[in-house]
Formats: structure tokens, sequence, C-alpha cells
């Protein structure tokens, strides 16, 4: 690989969005939400709500609340999420791998100090071959012809051959790997919670995934042309209510995508995601939706066909930090956001409670 004739695509940076107006078609999927995003910086977004809509935030909480001390908290005052901080988030994709992925070696940290000797070992899953409608055409130079790379992160880097190279470095493999396109693959990720009417614990819709055994956040692929509030409600369907996978919008697939439609934006962006190479990987938009016991009380949680379980699981600081991928850092920055938002905090143990 010629690093030296790296260079930057300027036709695919994530340009800043000014609400009211829909994301730009070159700065990813169109959200369909009330809010937009402005991404200066990786990790870093700014959203701003849309002045026509207004924001509730519904807590239902025990009629006496805790007090937690500062030293009690989940997270700390003022507490930053640095694994969504530009420079960041890139370890697990450089040191674990997807299933039947290939041993990823020790690659470089960055593509500056790739030398022309680095040559990582080239993997794609056999389900490729087959051409699934949600993947790219193997010839990669066919791929991007006929669609213009799109991305979330403000600058992009590609090779000597045109290939697209992954923002945030090396990863020790070349290919797609179990992902169907080339550059940035788009997914949506629902934090769903609820406080426990009878513990006063905040809790999260979480999954164990079938692949890799690890908690997660049941979220999905963005289907082309799709709100992302549909894929919210659709992945929160399939993977977590027991709908069938494409199987038609129910009525509750239509009640939760207007929920979503309440939701507060969490982060938008690049996932260390143990799937990614070195031209393929993972980015997400992560949104956050707090139900009160009425709303809780009618999701009747079934496991789906991506999921070997599905349960109501306690925010702990034991939790977070054995969540998939970037998913514990996305419930962090949520739990942040909700916080402020209800002036209300969350102890170490998950008690939801008020400030000491």
């Amino acid at each position: 690989m010629d690093i030296g004739r790296i260079g930057s695509l300027g036709s695919i940076q994530a340009p800043a969005l000014r609400a009211p107006l829909a994301p730009k078609p070159e700065a990813g999927p169109c959200d369909g939400l009330g809010g937009s995003v402005s991404t200066a910086l990786p990790g870093r977004p700014v959203f701003q709500t849309s002045p026509e809509v207004e924001v509730e935030v519904e807590v239902a909480t025990p009629k006496e609340l805790p007090r937690i001390s500062d030293d009690q908290r989940l997270l700390q005052p003022g507490a930053v999420v640095w694994e969504l901080q530009p420079g960041w988030g890139h370890s697990k994709a450089r040191s674990e791998s997807g299933k039947d992925y290939p041993a990823r070696g020790n690659p470089p940290q960055t593509w500056q100090q790739a030398d022309p000797d680095y040559q990582p070992t080239f993997y794609e899953a056999p389900v490729l071959a087959t051409q699934p409608a949600w993947a790219d055409p193997a010839d990669m130079k066919e791929a991007l012809s006929r669609r213009q790379l799109t991305s979330y992160e403000p600058r992009q880097l590609k090779g000597a051959q045109g290939e697209p190279l992954n923002p945030r470095g090396p990863t020790g493999i070349a290919g797609r790997g179990l992902l169907g396109k080339f550059g940035a693959n788009f997914a949506a990720d629902p934090i769903v919670t609820r406080t426990h009417p009878e513990t006063g614990k905040l809790e999260m819709i979480a999954i164990v995934r079938e692949d890799l055994n690890q908690v997660a956040i049941p979220g999905g692929m963005v289907d082309p042309g799709e709100k992302i509030s549909g894929t919210l409600a659709r992945e929160l369907c399939e993977e977590t209510l027991g709908k069938e996978e494409h199987g038609g919008t129910t009525a509750q697939e239509k009640e939760l995508q207007t929920m979503f439609e309440r939701a507060t934006p969490v982060y938008r962006g690049y996932v260390d995601d143990p799937r990614n190479t070195d031209n393929s990987w993972m980015e997400t938009s992560a949104f956050h939706l707090h139900l009160n016991d009425e709303e809780a009380a009618r999701l009747n949680l079934q496991k789906g066909s991506d999921a070997a379980a599905v349960s109501w699981k306690e925010i702990t600081a034991e939790s977070l930090g054995q969540m998939y991928g970037s998913h514990g850092a996305f419930v962090k920055q949520a739990v942040l956001l909700w916080q402020k938002e209800s002036g209300l905090v969350v102890g170490q143990d998950g008690t939801v409670g008020k400030p000491a």
C-alpha cells in the first residue's frame, strides 16, 4: 500500500448543519427526527432541536427519592465521555475481531505510521460472494462508480487505488469483513430506558448478541431512504419485541416511531466496532428515549432473530464496562444528557435520586 499517496476526500466531508433543515445527503442518511446535528469535530456533535419540536421529559420515580452525593454518582459532575472524543474510540477495531475474522496482528496506530511494508490480511465474509442486496458489488471501483461515499466523519482518506481508508487508522484487516459496504456502513442505535417503578433504578432495554455473546443496544442497519426514527422503531421491534424481520409495519412499530420523534440525539459518527476493517467501518446515530411507567408497561420483551436474549438491564458502573463495541460510551452520554434534562442523578448502582 502506497501510504505516501493517501489524500483527503473533500467530497465526502460531513458539513455543519443548521436547524431546522434536514441533514444534507452527503452527511449520511436523513434522520427524520426533530433534532439536527453538526459534526464539526468527530465524536463531538452539537445537536440543535428545531423550534417547532417541544421535548418533554417524563420521569417515573418513587415518591421518596434518595439523595445521591457527587462521589456516589455513576458519572461525576462535568464528566466527559472520552471514548467519544476526537482521537479516541479505535481500540476494539485494532484488537478484537468479528466472527470468523483472521488475527489482526499488531497494526500501526495511525496511517502516518504505516510504512510500505504494512500488508493487512484481506478478509470478506463468504456471504458477500452471493451478492446480497444490502452489499456493494465485490469490485471496489465498480461499487464506488454507482454511489457517492458519505460519512459523518469530517475527514476521509483514500489509498493509492482510490479505496476508502478507515478514518481512525489501520485495523490489520483489509476488505469489507462482515460489512457490506465500502467506507461507512450506517446504523441506528435506540437507547430505551425506564425508571423501575419498584426498585427506583434506571434500566435500559438490552440484548445479548448471538455472534459474540456480548450485551448490546438493540440497533441495526439503516435501509436506503429510511428515516432514522423508522430504523430505531423497526430494529427495536425486530430484536426485542418478537416482530418478524421485514415482516411489515405493525401498529406498535408505528407507535414507537412516533415516540422516537421526541428522542434525544446522543451521538453521531464512527463506531469502535470489532467488525471494522481498513476499508469498511461502522458509523451510527444513537438516540435516547426515556419511557414513563405506562409506556414501558406496554412493551412485552421477546428476543428476535439476531438476539440470544433481551431484558431490562440496570445501568450501573459494572454493566457499562461490559457492553459491546462503543455501546457503553453511548449509554454514558445518554445518562449525562438525561440527568441534565430531568434534574435527577443516577448512582453507581443505577439508583435514580436527587443531588445531595
